[in-house]
């Protein structure tokens, strides 16, 4: 008996999800410093069609943000 081919896609597309998430999981607890943050980010495309990424110090990017009302460690 064979099994309908959505069922085999469905593993198949479950597997690899497993397998990426298996790799990849402690790659945040392996940033050490800003740059491996940023890389990090343009790696997996978080800016994908925003504006050019910035670093910049976090006294400075609270004014820009306007974030009177976050604390900032």
């Amino acid at each position: 008996m064979h099994q309908p081919k959505l069922v085999i896609y469905l593993i198949l597309v479950l597997s690899l999800t497993l397998i990426n998430t298996a790799v990849f999981a402690n790659t945040i607890d392996d940033l050490k410093a800003d740059d491996d943050v940023l890389s990090l980010l343009i790696r997996l495309k978080a800016f994908e069609g925003s504006d050019p990424i910035a670093v910049m110090p976090t006294d400075i990017l609270l004014k820009k943000l306007q974030c009177s009302e976050v604390a900032a460690n």
